[in-house]
Protein backbone atom coordinates (compact mmCIF):
# COMPACT_ATOMS: atom_id res chain seq x y z
CA UNK A 1 0.00 0.00 0.00
CA UNK A 2 1.33 3.72 -0.87
CA UNK A 3 0.26 5.18 2.24
CA UNK A 4 2.16 2.72 4.56
CA UNK A 5 5.47 3.22 2.22
CA UNK A 6 5.35 6.85 2.39
CA UNK A 7 4.18 7.38 6.22
CA UNK A 8 5.26 3.77 7.90
CA UNK A 9 7.61 5.50 10.61
CA UNK A 10 4.87 8.30 11.37
CA UNK A 11 1.96 6.47 11.85
CA UNK A 12 0.13 5.77 15.24
CA UNK A 13 0.09 1.92 14.32
CA UNK A 14 2.26 -0.20 14.07
CA UNK A 15 3.01 -2.16 10.48
CA UNK A 16 1.20 -5.54 11.78
CA UNK A 17 -1.96 -2.79 13.03
CA UNK A 18 -2.24 -1.30 10.15
CA UNK A 19 -2.92 -4.52 8.13
CA UNK A 20 -5.01 -5.99 10.29
CA UNK A 21 -7.08 -2.55 10.36
CA UNK A 22 -7.27 -3.16 6.23
CA UNK A 23 -8.25 -6.40 6.73
CA UNK A 24 -11.03 -5.55 9.52
CA UNK A 25 -12.13 -2.80 6.83
CA UNK A 26 -12.80 -5.25 4.43
CA UNK A 27 -16.12 -6.42 6.47
CA UNK A 28 -17.19 -2.44 6.20
CA UNK A 29 -17.65 -2.50 2.35
CA UNK A 30 -14.04 -1.50 1.81
CA UNK A 31 -13.45 -4.01 -0.74
CA UNK A 32 -16.15 -3.13 -2.86
CA UNK A 33 -15.55 -2.29 -6.96
CA UNK A 34 -14.86 1.32 -5.92
CA UNK A 35 -12.27 1.77 -3.35
CA UNK A 36 -11.88 4.63 -1.22
CA UNK A 37 -8.80 6.53 -0.90
CA UNK A 38 -6.90 6.99 2.04
CA UNK A 39 -5.78 10.07 3.54
CA UNK A 40 -3.53 11.24 6.00
CA UNK A 41 -3.28 13.66 8.06
CA UNK A 42 0.05 15.15 9.81
CA UNK A 43 0.18 16.73 12.63
CA UNK A 44 2.95 18.78 13.89
CA UNK A 45 3.90 20.86 16.81
CA UNK A 46 1.52 18.42 18.87
CA UNK A 47 1.74 19.60 22.16
CA UNK A 48 0.28 17.97 25.84
CA UNK A 49 -1.82 20.53 27.97
CA UNK A 50 -0.65 20.47 31.40
CA UNK A 51 -4.59 20.67 32.59
CA UNK A 52 -7.43 18.51 31.00
CA UNK A 53 -10.58 19.99 30.49
CA UNK A 54 -13.61 17.26 29.75
CA UNK A 55 -16.15 19.04 27.74
CA UNK A 56 -19.69 18.16 29.39
CA UNK A 57 -20.69 16.84 26.50
CA UNK A 58 -19.28 13.97 23.94
CA UNK A 59 -17.59 15.12 20.85
CA UNK A 60 -17.38 12.77 17.95
CA UNK A 61 -14.12 11.98 16.28
CA UNK A 62 -15.87 14.93 13.34
CA UNK A 63 -15.70 17.06 15.94
CA UNK A 64 -17.75 19.91 16.96
CA UNK A 65 -18.49 23.78 16.52
CA UNK A 66 -16.99 26.02 19.58
CA UNK A 67 -19.72 28.53 19.51
CA UNK A 68 -20.33 31.53 21.90
CA UNK A 69 -22.96 29.75 23.55
CA UNK A 70 -20.94 27.01 24.43
CA UNK A 71 -17.72 27.82 24.93
CA UNK A 72 -18.37 27.26 28.54
CA UNK A 73 -18.64 24.07 28.13
CA UNK A 74 -14.63 24.06 27.54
Amino acid sequence: MKILEKYKNNLFLTEEEFREYVELSKKWGYGRKKKKSWMAIVLKNIKKYSKVIKPKRFISVGGRYIKDGNIRIF
